[in-house]
C-alpha cells in the first residue's frame, strides 16, 4: 500500500478482465471502488501488483514407490504409490483411483486435480472480496468432478462444480459477493489453464 497516491487518466489502464480492477504501467494496478469518474482518473500508486506479471516456475519432484520387485511385469504385479515432494513443503502420499487399483488412503491424481481447481477458486475470490470492499469471515467448499473414461481406455473430467459456502460481514454485499464466483474464472490460473467446464453453486451468508 503507499501513501502518495498519483492519480492517473483512465485511458492509461487496460481493464482486466474480472471487470474490477486496470492493469496500468510498472505492474501497478487500480482498483474499482478507488476509481474517481469525475476526473476520469484512477490513483497509480494506491495498489501494486508485484511479481504477478511475467513467469512464475513451480517444480516438485515424482517418485514411484510400488515396485514389488518384477516392476511392471503384470497389470496387478506392481502398486500404484508414489510420493510427490516440493522442497520445504510435506511429502503428498500419492496413489490411483481404487477403480485402477490404487490406495484409497491416499490422494489420486483426481483428488489433486479438483483440489488445485477449488484452492484457486478460492484464493482468487478471497482477493477480489478484499479488493471490493467485502469482508469475508469464512470460506467452506464442497468440490465435486465427474470423470468419464472412453473405450480405449483414456478419460477426461467431464464438469466441476464447486460450492462454496461464504461467510461475509454486511447483508448488502451478499449479492455482490455472489457475483464474484462467476468473475474468478477470468483470473484463477488453474481455471484459466483447463478445459472443463466449471460449475459454480455458490451461497453467501451473513454472520456480523
Amino acid at each position: 500500500m503507499h501513501e502518495n497516491k498519483q492519480y492517473v487518466p483512465d485511458a492509461l489502464f487496460e481493464r482486466a478482465p474480472c471487470g474490477l480492477a486496470k492493469f496500468g504501467p510498472d505492474g501497478f494496478f487500480g482498483l474499482a471502488h478507488d476509481y474517481q469518474p469525475d476526473k476520469n482518473t484512477w490513483p497509480l500508486n494506491l495498489h501494486r501488483n508485484k511479481g504477478m506479471s511475467g513467469d512464475h516456475l513451480y517444480n516438485i519432484e515424482l517418485e514411484w514407490t510400488g515396485n514389488q520387485g518384477t516392476g511392471t511385469s503384470a497389470y496387478r504385479a506392481y502398486s500404484r504409490d508414489h510420493t510427490v515432494s516440493v522442497d520445504g513443503k510435506p511429502t503428498i502420499a500419492g496413489s490411483s483411483d481404487p477403480a485402477f487399483l490404487g490406495d484409497a488412503s491416499r490422494y489420486n491424481p483426481e483428488d489433486m486435480f479438483l483440489a488445485s481447481i477449488a484452492s484457486c477458486h478460492m484464493l482468487w475470490f478471497l482477493h477480489l472480496a478484499s479488493a471490493a470492499g467485502i469482508v469475508v469471515t469464512a470460506y467452506r467448499d464442497r468440490a465435486s468432478g465427474v470423470m468419464k473414461t472412453n473405450p480405449n481406455g483414456s478419460g477426461e473430467f467431464s464438469s466441476v462444480t464447486l460450492s462454496p459456502v461464504v461467510s461475509i460481514t454486511e447483508l448488502a454485499h451478499v449479492e455482490r459477493a455472489r457475483a464474484l464466483h462467476s468473475k474468478v474464472g477470468d483470473m484463477c490460473f488453474i481455471a484459466r489453464s483447463v478445459k472443463v467446464p466449471i460449475y459454480h453453486e455458490a451461497t453467501v451468508t451473513v454472520e456480523p
